[in-house]
């Protein structure tokens, strides 16, 4: 059962489900003491800590609350060393000699010499361990012995109560670089002052879903100050200015499945190269402009958000001037808007575009695509467009292309694409229709060389990059096929 002289608050796990104990004591109806649980899994509450119109303790997440009964059976708690050897070496699990000491709180394992011996032989060339969702609360000595080639760890969902705990074992593994703590429910975030670089040689920091402090959250470049990629999705996130107190010199930041309802002003991040803001509540895009490092991001992932308008577009143009890299599908402004349509007017609108919703954009379909774009603005004067004509973007094609008084001529493509095909290092080249679809080609392919379709794989191979050609229903346009480019055929 649960221990009825556990503080509050503690970290708790209940057949298999973990939660935060954050009341005990009596409750009308009852006539024992209850627990009041804030589970991790929302899902699971029914209220947010009041019984009867009475207030016992408060939720982080509204409605993630119940009382359980102080009778309840928990799970068992381990140590890092005792998830790890179950999970990497249970045929040693019972043969290693275990000696629980107490100093105060902390349990410490002692660990036979000979039975440890063989425990290293099974671990010492992990690279990689994922203990998650394995109720480990305590840390372990001798990790350094055990597992010296770790470098990617996974603690996600677990009952560490401090982050202490975690620094303790990262201290030992010097190989380490990559940490994931997901799901973790810290309740004190305050280092040691002997452990406080314990995560300096973290370049990889995950925390999603731990509901991290705002306090906690601007010391980041002190906690992990040498983190080029860090992981804040799913944190109930909303504030529109994240000014860290230090210079943080992390390179690609991950705020999606938060509450934002703008992009926000990320300060005192030298190097923010990879923003991610999907799954957020962004209805209009604004203010930019003041946020002068925007100009540096050149990956920006805005899916799944509320943008409805392309003045919002077109101000993510002005201040994302270096983007090569950006994915806007699933906002109301392209739900009723033909794919192809949306695709073509955003490649127009926006120059720096290398990539768009994760496919490349070739010279040529740029062109047809801008020179579409001004023919459109000529005739309706950018009004059925949502677009300023006065505005630099509007400049920068008449520069390129010369100021139109009537639409542009689009230039005029033959009526089919040469492309090369590469079959066990032959190539042959052939003349494809546009507009052909790739189950067509697969078809074609399967008769020019006398194999099932079923065995068929197309890769373009565009600048040395490899992209298959996956979706039997796109136009190979779509994938960028056109003249001069080579198709190998992948023949199972």
């Amino acid at each position: 059962m649960v221990d009825s002289q556990i503080k509050i608050p503690s970290r708790v796990s209940i057949d298999g489900h973990l939660g935060t104990i954050r009341y005990h004591g009596l409750i009308p109806a009852w006539d024992k003491p209850a627990f009041g649980v804030e589970w991790d899994d929302a899902c699971r509450g029914k209220h947010s800590g009041i019984y009867d119109g009475k207030q016992y303790f408060k939720c982080h997440v509204e409605s993630s609350a119940t009382f359980i009964k102080s009778s309840r059976k928990s799970d068992l708690q381990v140590s890092f060393l005792q998830a790890l050897n179950s999970k990497y070496a249970p045929k040693y699990e019972h043969e290693i000699e275990k000696k629980n000491v107490v100093f105060g709180t902390k349990v410490v394992e002692r660990v036979g010499f000979d039975k440890f011996r063989r425990l290293l032989t099974q671990l010492d060339k992990l690279t990689f361990v994922s203990l998650q969702n394995e109720r480990v609360k305590y840390a372990s000595d001798n990790l350094a012995e055990v597992c010296p080639r770790l470098q990617d760890l996974d603690l996600s969902q677990n009952l560490f109560e401090s982050v202490n705990e975690v620094a303790k074992i990262v201290a030992q593994l010097p190989k380490l670089t990559s940490l994931t703590l997901n799901g973790n429910r810290f309740l004190d975030w305050e280092l040691d002052d002997e452990l406080k670089d314990s995560f300096a040689n973290i370049t990889m920091i995950s925390l999603s879903a731990t509901l991290i402090p705002h306090q906690v959250l601007l010391q980041l470049g002190k906690l992990f100050p040498n983190a080029k990629v860090c992981n804040l999705a799913a944190n109930l996130l909303s504030e529109s200015n994240l000014a860290f107190k230090t210079a943080w010199h992390v390179e690609s930041l991950d705020l999606s499945f938060n509450n934002f309802s703008t992009i926000p002003h990320i300060r005192q991040c030298p190097s923010l190269d990879r923003l991610n803001l999907s799954h957020n509540s962004i209805p209009v895009v604004s203010g930019l402009l003041e946020w002068t490092a925007a100009g540096r991001i050149t990956s920006i992932d805005l899916r799944y958000n509320l943008i409805s308008a392309w003045s919002s577009v077109d101000m993510l143009v002005s201040a994302f001037t270096t983007t090569k890299e950006a994915r806007l599908r699933w906002n109301p402004l392209f739900a009723e808007m033909n794919e192809d349509e949306a695709h073509v007017l955003t490649i127009a609108r926006w120059g720096s575009l290398q990539s768009l919703n994760g496919t490349k954009i070739s010279d040529r379909e740029r062109t047809n695509a801008e020179i579409y774009f001004m023919n459109k603005v000529v005739l309706d004067n950018g009004s059925k467009l949502d677009f300023d004509p006065t505005c630099q973007r509007w400049i920068e094609l008449c520069e390129k292309y010369g100021t139109p008084e009537a639409p542009v001529p689009v230039p005029k493509r033959s009526k089919f694409i040469n492309v090369g095909f590469v079959v066990n290092d032959v190539k042959k080249n052939r003349n494809l229709p546009r507009g052909l679809t790739v189950e067509k080609l697969k078809n074609l392919v399967g008769k020019w060389y006398k194999v099932a379709v079923s065995d068929i794989t197309l890769d373009l191979i565009d600048d040395g990059q490899r992209r298959r050609l996956a979706d039997n229903i796109r136009e190979i346009e779509f994938y960028g096929v056109d003249d001069g480019l080579t198709i190998d055929v992948g023949i199972d």
